[in-house]
């Protein structure tokens, strides 16, 4: 089979080129032919219409000897086989043979024809003198009946001479045409498929990654513009490429650079990319091409990856190698089926929150005692003085309960903070417990002059929880909306819904500006300070509120506008 683009060119016109020559030499020679034979066919009948009157007269008159006497003295004279044949197909005279000795002529094509009345002829053997002749045939007639044929005829091996000469001649001719359109075809083939063959070279070059390559050619035809537009196209790609090669460079000095440890697989959980950083953390080599869970084995890190594959969203987590503590973060990158994780050694951040944890809780040990014992004698003292002193007392023991609460607070978020603190789950009636909470701030919001309004879901939502810490949460957060809110209402709501169970706490209170809505579940921080001192406030609250929704796997959320109120809502799963 032909491959070349040349190959097929040359073919497809080398038999296009002996297709038609072949046509033309078999339709010119079959034309040359019929037209030579017509000719010679005019030739007889001429010939035969010269001789009819003599043959006739004879004919006529019965003088068979005088008639094949003249026959045969004519046809040697014209070289011509002339016959004269009666209606019933006896010979009464001929040109070359004995009439008496040959066969009858009645079954002969153009003698039947003849003697119908046409002027027939015929292309045949004869078996009389054994050679292939051309016959003519014409009716005798005498008073429109047809009384014989008269038949001139010549030898075709002169004819078949010229033919096979003339057939030679063409066959040159044709010879001659072929191989001239052989090199016709070879140079048009040739002209047409280097330009081609200039492109494709050019091209390999560029798939090859010499993108520097570019075709020249000339003229003005579409192969022009072709290799314009390929010029054009691997220009652009030669400068993309450039640019890649800039990018990845750059991309690859920011990986060095990272302190955090990078690592990328694929979807067979093999490495494709991991940074120093990584490998001085983990302190250990990792290859590319190899498994990532032969390097770090971890349970947690694999589930993370099956569920940042399966969700095709971002996930964080805290995860301990080898008693270090790393904060990874993995991200899809799904248009190549790929997972990137970011590893941040966190165990000194984790140290220093160990140690202010303990500091905090030591802290708070040491004060506890001292507090309280100053707070006793501060309620003795207050007894036993009069006049200025007995105020004096009275601010010191306020001052001294102030801080035996933060005292408290800071010990119960120590507690919450901690990773073995455990929560006694039960399952609990939520609206029950809203109810008995409720119970301890009706006299207070009354005193105040609030409406305390519980709009408690019918279907008495259940929930898996720690009832104390709960409590505490609703304790807390009933305790602020109706410290902060001065007049109109305060409303605690409950639904399930999905799978959860939805507590909502809306008051129409002083409110919380936006800005300062991100930082209210930090430690000590108050939006309103001077409030904040003048209900005793420590600043904690909200802290531990927050906590335990974590450590229930539970959501808090806060929507609030100055002097417009403040709404709660915490998500908890049942």
């Amino acid at each position: 089979m032909i491959k070349s683009f040349f190959g097929k060119i040359f073919a497809g016109y080398t038999v296009i080129t002996i297709l038609i020559v072949s046509f033309i030499l078999i339709f010119s020679f079959n034309i040359i032919k019929g037209f030579y034979l017509n000719f010679l066919e005019n030739d007889l009948a001429k010939i035969a219409d010269s001789l009819m009157p003599i043959v006739k007269k004879y004919y006529e008159k019965e003088e068979l000897q005088k008639l094949d006497s003249f026959v045969k003295n004519m046809g040697k004279k014209i070289g011509t086989r002339i016959t004269v044949i009666n209606n019933e197909g006896i010979v009464y005279a001929d040109s070359e043979k004995d009439p008496n000795v040959m066969e009858n002529h009645r079954t002969r094509d153009e003698i039947i024809k003849a003697l119908e009345g046409e002027r027939a002829t015929s292309l045949r053997f004869s078996n009389t003198v054994k050679e292939e002749m051309l016959y003519l045939a014409i009716p005798i007639k005498e008073e429109d009946q047809i009384v014989g044929v008269l038949r001139v005829s010549i030898y075709l091996k002169d004819i078949n001479s010229f033919l096979r000469n003339l057939k030679i001649r063409i066959l040159e001719a044709t010879a001659f045409i072929l191989l001239a359109s052989f090199l016709l075809s070879l140079l048009i083939s040739k002209s047409f498929t280097k330009p081609i063959d200039e492109i494709v070279s050019t091209s390999n070059r560029l798939a090859e990654g010499d993108l520097s390559s570019r075709i020249i050619l000339k003229g003005n035809d579409e192969l022009n513009n072709l290799s314009s537009n390929l010029n054009s196209m691997a220009e652009k790609i030669e400068k993309s490429f450039t640019e890649l090669r800039s990018k990845k460079e750059e991309l690859t000095t920011i990986i060095s650079s990272l302190n955090e440890g990078l690592l990328v697989i694929d979807d067979e959980d093999k490495v494709v990319i991991a940074n120093e950083s990584l490998k001085k953390v983990l302190k250990r080599d990792i290859d590319a091409g190899r498994y990532y869970w032969e390097i770090i084995r971890n349970p947690i890190l694999k589930e993370l990856i099956e569920e940042t594959r399966k969700k095709g969203e971002n996930l964080t987590s805290e995860i301990v190698i080898e008693d270090t503590d790393f904060f990874v973060s993995l991200s899809p990158v799904l248009s190549e089926k790929r997972i990137a994780l970011v590893f941040q050694d966190i165990s000194e951040i984790r140290k220093l929150e160990l140690i202010k944890k303990d500091l905090i809780s030591n802290v708070s040990h040491e004060l506890r005692t001292p507090l309280t014992a100053i707070k006793g004698f501060a309620e003795t003292l207050q007894d036993d003085v009069e006049g200025s002193a007995k105020e004096y007392v009275e601010i010191i023991r306020s001052h001294t309960e102030r801080l035996i609460n933060i005292v408290e607070d800071l010990l119960l978020l120590a507690n919450l903070e901690e990773k073995n603190d455990t929560l006694n789950y039960d399952k609990i009636e939520i609206n029950e417990l809203i109810e008995r909470v409720e119970q301890l701030f009706r006299k207070k919001a009354q005193r105040k002059g609030l409406n305390l309004i519980l709009n408690l879901s019918d279907t008495n939502p259940v929930a898996n929880i720690d009832e104390f810490k709960i409590e505490q949460m609703l304790i807390n957060l009933i305790d602020n909306a109706i410290k902060y809110t001065e007049e109109g209402l305060v409303e605690i709501s409950t639904k399930s819904e999905a799978g959860r169970v939805i507590i909502k706490i809306k008051d129409t209170g002083v409110g919380i500006s936006e800005e300062e809505i991100p930082r209210i579940f930090e430690r000590f921080y108050v939006a309103d300070k001077s409030r904040s001192r003048k209900f005793g406030g420590t600043g904690l609250g909200l802290s531990i509120v927050k906590h335990i929704v974590l450590l229930h796997n539970g959501t808090i959320d806060v929507k609030s506008a100055p002097n417009k109120g403040t709404t709660f809502t915490i998500t908890l799963p049942n």
